[in-house]
């Protein structure tokens, strides 16, 4: 009957202390200035940009992919309204225009670059050095940030895409 009752106890033990870390799976980490404040690691960038043009009664589309990677690169985000970004990472960039591609890379260096950003908590937006985000998976470790844009100046269309992670 000892037996029982310690087995009893120790499943009991396991089931009420085992899930404590699930316990604030469920919360909700608001994203609002104050909680956006502090330094964050780059993680992933990439951004597609489309143009599309008439040139001599044809349609001319000309893609460029531009993909970040080895990142050594911290954000920091300010109660002032700024955030500093500093260090570096390299930009793979690929063009594509009529079955024709070009591939360069090239590395990017901030070097205390100061960013003005606006929050808009009630739209899950950032205005980031004058670019609207849409704020994604906002959370005490991170957040994802997408921007899309369309415009259309005369004939050339133009499509924008970014994306971006960030790590505290």
């Amino acid at each position: 009957m000892k037996r029982v009752s310690f087995s009893l106890l120790l499943i009991l033990t396991f089931f009420v202390f085992g899930c404590s870390k699930d316990d604030g799976a469920g919360e909700v980490f608001e994203y609002n200035q104050g909680n956006l404040l502090g330094r964050y690691a780059l993680q992933s960038l990439k951004s597609t940009e489309v143009i599309t043009e008439r040139v001599r009664g044809f349609e001319v589309t000309t893609t460029t992919v531009s993909t970040g990677d080895t990142f050594d690169v911290k954000f920091t985000f300010e109660e002032d309204g700024f955030a500093t970004a500093n260090g570096t990472y390299r930009v793979t960039q690929r063009v594509t225009q009529n079955n024709q591609t070009t591939d360069t890379a090239f590395i990017v260096v901030l070097n205390q670059e100061k960013l003005e950003y606006i929050v808009k908590s009630s739209l899950s937006q950032l205005e980031l050095g004058g670019i609207k985000y849409e704020v994604k998976d906002f959370s005490p470790r991170g957040f994802k940030l997408h921007h899309q844009e369309r415009e259309q100046d005369g004939d050339v269309k133009t499509e924008t895409t970014i994306d971006a992670e960030f790590k505290r």
